[in-house]
């Protein structure tokens, strides 16, 4: 039995902070008020940086080790 991994579902998260960051990022360049485009881009980068902490965590899930070390064994024939 394979054991299948939905991306869109296990990655949901991560996608919407990054679409959040990048619309929050155009929003900033498009205003003409500087206190307002510096909220923007804090904002932004709160979100990309949710972004990249929900990918790492993806991708460390699918690199964890499972099922012991795997080495060979020379056969023992005494």
């Amino acid at each position: 039995m394979t054991q299948e991994i939905e991306v869109d579902n296990a990655l949901h998260p991560a996608i919407i902070a990054f679409v959040k960051g990048k619309a929050l990022m155009d929003k900033a360049a498009s205003t003409n008020n500087p206190q307002l485009a510096q909220i923007k881009s804090a904002a932004s980068q709160a979100c990309m940086r949710d972004y990249d902490r929900l990918v790492r965590r993806f991708g460390a899930k699918r690199r964890d080790k499972t099922g012991g070390t795997r080495a060979v064994v020379p056969a023992d024939l005494r």
